[in-house]
């Protein structure tokens, strides 16, 4: 299965700005590969890729993989990927989730510039979360009304092509941010809590809702 996803995966188009505006399927599953990278990385158990799957203290954990394309369709496509979870919930009542979105084509959609002007790396990571920050701010309410105390957070990619300054020529590169989005703790049983919160610190970069 893992290599028919990356025959997949080089079949798409290499830059997120090149494809289609509906999407492209091969990017979605580079998508899915980078997310379970990343986990395996933070070290969890990865169990599967469908869309990814792992064990983090001894509780299972789906991640629902989301690239959003368009304002119209980030109401939808979070719900979608909350009720394709609570599908994964009939078989295993335990499971806990995650939905993570990649904000990449909606930032190309809010003309946001390509490449990103930056004056060092430290600009970057500034600019970065200032990215991921007013997603947040924007959309926050589309996940505070999920009220599913098993989805304990969305997580927030943002990948982006920089320009930084350098002599006698500017340096293009690659960059990303990934930030934890804990969701409302209110209503989650201790263990819930507790464990969400070894969660966030392994992830590092969190923004509390």
């Amino acid at each position: 299965m893992h290599k028919s996803k990356l025959e997949k995966m080089i079949e798409g188009h290499f830059f997120s700005w090149d494809e289609p505006s509906a999407g492209d399927n091969a990017r979605n599953t580079q998508f899915e590969l980078e997310t379970a990278a990343r986990f395996k990385k933070w070290g969890m158990e990865i169990l599967g890729l469908d869309d990814v799957d792992f064990i983090f203290e001894r509780v299972k954990f789906n991640v629902q993989c989301k690239r959003l394309h368009s304002q119209e369709r980030v109401r939808t496509t979070i719900s979608e990927g909350a009720d394709q979870f609570r599908k994964r919930m009939v078989v295993n009542p335990g499971i806990k989730g995650i939905i993570c979105l990649s904000i990449d084509k909606l930032l190309q959609e809010e003309n946001e510039k390509i490449p990103l002007p930056v004056k060092d790396e430290q600009e970057i990571g500034l600019a970065l979360g200032q990215l991921s920050d007013t997603f947040r701010k924007n959309y926050r309410t589309l996940w505070q009304n999920l009220l599913d105390t098993n989805i304990l957070g969305i997580l927030v990619f943002v990948h982006k092509v920089a320009r930084m300054k350098e002599e006698p020529h500017d340096l293009l590169t690659t960059c990303r941010n990934i930030d934890l989005v804990t969701l409302p703790q209110n209503n989650l049983e201790m263990n819930d809590r507790n464990l969400l919160r070894k969660l966030a610190s392994k992830v590092g970069a969190t923004r509390e809702l």
